[in-house]
């Protein structure tokens, strides 16, 4: 056994903000600036007592279930906090941008130049829209729209009132406010420096949409968003970074960028190596995940927005990820802060379960996560094979909410149990390619499982 004894700790602190520093060209500007976006952490966190927790050298066994065709084997590392004094609690609520936050961002990335709304519909567009349809109405024209003839005066009276608020063919006008679009408010527009185009689409929501910011430059996709092929499968469970190593001089050039931006208060989680669409270039996506009193929130292979089976459907709130799309040795060409979180009233995290509690869950919880299967293989008169193996248990923090609230929630110790699912047909030939990633979480404090996908 292993004893690691809790650090006393107190950080009384204040999140600072810094100023850009750092000579890589990005797509922001080099100049000295005050920070931009929110910061959102509060440090609170009181000092710890100092409790001894034991863990096993290695977390090992091997498991059957759900009528045999489950087996999981395991042979793990254990990784702690290297100051377990930092476990704590914390609340956290979804983050809404101002429009101060999005003008200061934009001084940095656009030097001062202005952003301008992206615009869709020009009134001369949308007179020509007006004029074919009238067109075919009076026969003059063949019409092969969606839907009949009959519902071309709907259509065209929608043309007229959109033509009274669009602008003129090559109009500039200031994205100096957020445009209400229902469910969610957004600025989508763009600006120009040094030659180049750059795209802003900040997204405010009340839990019925999701919330971003995203700046990316021109030419590396569409005005939706970078356009990019990974070595990753659709599947969120694929989540094999690659090493950080050789890979020093990208991280540090989102270090620099998020610096610029105000948010030091994150670190470079994992990396994947990319390849831009429009171009042909190779790049890296660098994942970033916020620190909560000097312990990161360890980022899985889950979104946490799925909604739960036979549960209203509340909305979305998925977790905070922070991206930065690095191209060759000191170029920033994209960045993605989705579901930005604000946190406060960090809290020590009291007594933990012990470790072989946690063990006793696992062995159990496992197989009843998974009960599911049993219908599934009903369903399909054959069974399906799984093969489960856990290579690293790690003691983190994790993000949870309330089954009817995503827009608060709280920060939590948790057990991740990574590892490697195979699934086999019943004569042995795997089916597709294993997924890797958190295949159970444990909450620390009180030992529920946590569905990484739905949040809570």
């Amino acid at each position: 056994m292993k004893q690691l004894f809790c650090l006393v700790m107190a950080a009384l602190m204040l999140l600072v903000l810094f100023t850009g520093c750092g000579k890589t060209e990005m797509l922001m500007g080099q100049e000295e600036t005050e920070a931009t976006l929110a910061r959102g952490t509060e440090w609170t966190a009181v000092p710890q007592a100092e409790p001894v927790y034991e863990v096993p050298d290695r977390f090992t066994g091997e498991w059957t279930g759900i009528d045999d065709t489950f087996t999981v084997t395991a042979d793990a590392e254990i990784i702690l906090p290297e100051d377990m004094g930092k476990l704590c609690t914390a609340k956290v609520k979804r983050h809404t941008f101002s429009m101060e936050e999005v003008n200061k961002t934009m001084d940095v990335v656009l030097k001062g130049n202005s952003l301008y709304q992206t615009v869709y519909l020009t009134k001369e567009k949308c007179q020509a829209r007006i004029d074919d349809f009238e067109a075919c109405l009076r026969g003059e024209k063949e019409y092969t729209g969606d839907g009949t003839l009959e519902r071309l005066p709907e259509v065209i009276a929608w043309y007229k009132e959109e033509m009274k608020k669009a602008p003129h063919e090559g109009e500039l006008i200031l994205a100096d406010q957020f445009q209400d679009k229902g469910n969610y408010q957004e600025i989508d527009g763009y600006g120009e420096v040094d030659g180049k185009k750059i795209y802003c689409w900040v997204k405010n929501s009340t839990g019925k949409s999701f919330d971003w910011m995203m700046l990316w430059e021109g030419g590396y996709g569409s005005p939706n968003g970078i356009e990019i092929a990974d070595d990753r499968s659709n599947t969120n469970l694929n989540m094999e970074p690659a090493p950080m190593a050789g890979h020093e001089k990208a991280i540090e050039i989102g270090d620099a960028f998020l610096e610029k931006l105000g948010l030091d208060g994150f670190t470079c989680d994992a990396i994947f190596p990319v390849e831009y669409l429009a171009t042909g270039e190779a790049g890296v996506t660098l994942e970033y995940v916020r620190n909560i009193n000097g312990l990161p929130l360890t980022k899985t292979n889950a979104h946490g927005g799925a909604t739960e089976e036979g549960m209203s459907d509340y909305g979305y709130w998925e977790y905070e990820r922070v991206q930065v799309y690095v191209l060759g040795e000191n170029r920033v060409i994209f960045f993605w802060w989705h579901s930005p979180y604000e946190v406060t009233d960090i809290q020590p995290c009291g007594k933990l379960m012990d470790f072989d509690e946690i063990r006793d869950i696992f062995e159990k919880m496992f197989f009843v996560k998974n009960d599911y299967w049993k219908g599934i293989n009903a369903s399909n008169g054959t069974p399906t094979y799984h093969d489960i193996q856990i290579d690293k248990v790690q003691l983190t923090l994790a993000r949870i909410r309330p089954k009817d609230n995503v827009g608060e929630g709280t920060i939590v110790p948790v057990w991740d149990f990574w590892g490697t699912h195979h699934w086999y047909e019943e004569t042995g030939e795997e089916i597709g390619e294993p997924d890797y990633g958190v295949l159970l979480s444990i909450n620390a404090l009180d030992g529920t499982v946590i569905d990484r996908e739905i949040g809570y």
